[in-house]
């Protein structure tokens, strides 16, 4: 029988021969020669061969000539997770420095759980590390060491103080704890990311809330069915369709778990780890569609279960990491599957269009931010020459109006009236022969004019007006005052034609008011928002569209908000797949931005592996961008940059930080070059009155397989320049920052977080309660 034996059992024995060639050769290590990698003018040298270190003699063995054994501290055994990144076998064993207390701690959980092993583990570049000992069954069994931390090392976080680890006597979700089909044609691929949420989820903090029972309740049900569905042999199965299903139970359980939290920051995580489990399973049932009715055993079905496996894995992929290679895999897998089977594949499509390509860009503005974009119209005072029931008069008159946005609700439109309401004083004289008549008159009308904007542009219907006009006489005058009998007959006659004579004019004078206003409205919100439109077409849609991104809107319009949402993304991309932070009470305009919509602005500007001067580089961007091309002051001269192929430039937004990386091939400055670095700068969103910046907060980073660890002051200094700190990006228009009736307004949410960059702005401080938002903020879909 073979029982394990313990660490200090092993102390006591001796190890089995050294071979021969460890005496003779030494080990060796692989380290990179700093040089120019991998570009088209040098490619990359060999490797360097540095000694480093001697093998542990280990001694002989009595008695044990089939099992090999060796103390826990001759080598590391190369399939523990800290091995995960060894590029070779070569053993090296540098001198260690003086024990730390916590470097102890570990040593001894390692020793406590290799020696409870029950066999050592496969392909070990040396004898084993947990030994097995021959014994009699009847002989006495190995004293049992302490309950063992199941695999302590692989959890032990960067980062992460030890005796918080210690501390939480929980069960991990690892994706290797999930049970997968008995068959060798599994597929689904194990959801890592999701799991790994779920994960974070079910950590047993210190204090333990008081809704911690309920957390790993649900991340318990949602392990559970996963499980389920990994048993299963793919999407063909003909009972997996259900399996799938039940993980709707588990998005609205998380989302109703969210809602009873009065921890915020908890509702948030549970939120987005919901969302997660919703993707796949809209994505999974999808699949099921698909591969219904394909059996294994026939080669062309076979292939396309194959097929749906790629896509499925792929997106997995995407999840743990966005970048624009795991899009362009996940595009091309999904047309590889189209193609497979078309008729069945449209539920597919719209899954991953729905959920991996969602609009990157939401623009929400209410109507009180509309009405208050709108220009001030200033009291005017104008002459008066009219002809009133075939009287000509004459006079002057005072206008008032007001211009306002009135909301039309409509589900797929953005549907508004512009509303103009004013006021007509007038002053006016009518002469009728030798009678002359002065009256005052006061009116009032409403002009709408039918406004919408849906995918062919903007639509401008005519305007439609009502009023109405009240006049008073105020004075008779005739020819024949001075004689006393026929001037007051004349001024008696004068006044009941006037009287008879009111109403009709009244009419008259309201119809001529409702024309000259819709006329007026007509000719000014035409030309207005004609030239309003042209320069978004200008500067902003035709951009887009240069690049590639085919931008598609969904629009929609409420009582008091209008909503503006766009996919901007390439056939090759995708968009955004992650719930959006949610607008504070009280927000009259917001924007949420995807990081997607800029790295995929980033993928379609021909950058990649090109060399170009600073200067050029600044006006070959801002021209495709539709902007006026401006070059910094300061920017220095005679600098040459070539980016790599990959990603040149990126941008994520996350943990409250939007951070900037531009990744370089090569970099000549004078008598100076630098090849294969890598700069990085963060910027934090900061609320500064109506408007919000991004702040450059801490040094650049330069990194990458050509820096060497070196401070580089002069490549920092080039960074410097184009990433000055002295000078904030705003990120708010202009047009609305400056606007003399937005003043008042106030930032009430600058976030970035998940993905994600959202603005909001308010009213005045002292009206709104809101504060602004600094940490994680609750999401929607």
């Amino acid at each position: 029988m073979l029982r394990p034996i313990s660490a200090e059992t092993t102390k006591t024995l001796t190890s089995l021969p050294q071979p021969k060639r460890w005496k003779k050769v030494s080990d060796v290590q692989l380290s990179p020669r700093y040089a120019r990698p991998h570009t088209e003018t040098a490619p990359s040298p060999p490797l360097q061969l540095e000694q480093a270190g001697h093998p542990v003699a280990v001694k002989n063995l009595k008695g044990f000539t089939n099992q090999q054994l060796v103390s826990d501290k001759s080598w590391i055994n190369l399939d523990e997770g800290t091995w995960t990144e060894a590029i070779t076998t070569a053993k090296t064993k540098p001198t260690a420095p003086p024990e730390t207390p916590r470097e102890r701690i570990v040593k001894r959980l390692s020793a406590e759980r290799k020696a409870t092993a029950i066999q050592p583990p496969p392909n070990a570049p040396s004898p084993t590390s947990t030994p097995l000992i021959n014994v009699e069954e009847d002989a006495d069994p190995a004293p049992s060491a302490e309950p063992p931390i199941k695999r302590i090392i692989e959890r032990l976080r960067p980062g992460e103080r030890l005796r918080d680890r210690l501390g939480q006597n929980i069960k991990r979700f690892e994706p290797t704890i999930l049970t997968t089909a008995t068959s060798p044609l599994t597929v689904w691929p194990p959801p890592k990311e999701l799991l790994r949420q779920l994960d974070e989820l079910a950590v047993d903090s210190s204090p333990r809330p008081a809704s911690y029972n309920d957390i790993r309740k649900w991340v318990d049900q949602t392990v559970s069915t996963l499980s389920q569905i990994m048993t299963t042999r793919g999407p063909h199965e003909p009972n997996v369709s259900s399996l799938v299903i039940s993980l709707e139970q588990c998005f609205q359980d998380g989302m109703t778990l969210a809602d009873s939290l009065a921890d915020m920051d908890r509702a948030t995580q549970i939120r987005r780890t919901a969302f997660a489990v919703k993707r796949r399973m809209k994505t999974w049932h999808a699949a099921a569609v698909v591969a219904d009715g394909l059996s294994e055993e026939i080669a062309t079905e076979q292939n396309t279960l194959n097929k749906i496996s790629t896509l499925l894995t792929v997106l997995e992929d995407f999840e743990t990491d966005a970048n624009t290679g795991n899009a362009f895999g996940v595009q091309q897998a999904l047309a590889t599957t189209e193609a497979l089977r078309p008729s069945h594949s449209q539920p597919l499509r719209q899954a991953i269009i729905h959920y991996y390509a969602a609009p990157n860009v939401r623009i929400a503005i209410r109507e009180e931010f509309l009405t208050q974009l709108m220009p001030e119209s200033p009291s005017r005072t104008e002459s008066v020459r009219e002809i009133i029931l075939g009287k000509p008069v004459r006079g002057r008159r005072e206008v008032k109006q007001t211009t306002s946005i009135d909301l039309t609700p409509d589900a797929d439109e953005i549907c508004f009236d512009l509303t103009v309401e004013g006021q007509v004083s007038t002053y006016a004289i009518t002469e009728t022969g030798p009678i002359a008549l002065t009256s005052r008159g006061s009116g009032q009308f409403t002009v709408k004019k039918p406004m919408k904007l849906n995918c062919d542009g903007l639509v401008v219907g005519r305007s439609v007006a009502s009023a109405s006009n009240r006049a008073r006489l105020m004075n008779v005058s005739t020819s024949f005052d001075s004689v006393p009998l026929m001037g007051s007959l004349l001024r008696t006659l004068a006044r009941n034609q006037h009287a008879d004579s009111l109403p009709e004019a009244n009419r008259e004078v309201a119809q001529k008011i409702i024309w000259q206003s819709c006329r007026e409205t007509d000719r000014e919100s035409e030309e207005k928002f004609t030239a309003l439109s042209n320069q978004i077409e200008k500067s902003f849609w035709q951009p887009l569209i240069r690049l590639g991104l085919e931008p598609t809107p969904f629009m929609e319009t409420t009582e008091d908000r209008a909503t503006l949402r766009l996919r901007l993304n390439a056939d090759t991309q995708l968009a955004a797949h992650t719930p959006r932070p949610r607008e504070p009470n009280g927000t009259l305009f917001g924007y949420e931005v995807h990081e997607s919509t800029i790295n995929n602005a980033f993928d379609r500007l021909g950058i990649n592996g090109e060399r170009l001067s600073l200067e050029n580089l600044f006006i070959r961007v801002q021209q495709q961008l539709g902007l006026e091309p401006e070059i910094p002051e300061d920017l220095p001269e005679g600098v040459a940059v070539t980016f790599e192929e990959i990603e040149p430039l990126r941008v994520d937004f996350d943990e409250g930080l939007v951070e900037v990386r531009v990744s370089i091939d090569s970099l000549e400055s004078g008598r100076r070059n630098w090849y294969d670095v890598i700069g990085s700068v963060t910027y934090k969103p900061i609320g500064i009155g109506n408007t919000v910046v991004l702040q450059r907060e801490g040094p650049i980073r330069i990194s990458g397989p050509g820096h060497r660890g070196r401070i580089e002051f002069a490549l920092r200094t080039i960074f410097g320049k184009i990433f000055p700190k002295e000078r904030p990006l705003p990120i708010v228009p202009k047009r609305i920052s400056n606007h003399p009736r937005l003043q008042n307004m106030t930032a009430l949410q600058a976030v970035s977080w998940d993905g994600w960059i959202a603005v909001a702005l308010g009213g005045p401080p002292e009206i709104q309660t809101a504060e602004m938002i600094d940490e994680k903020s609750s999401v929607i879909r």
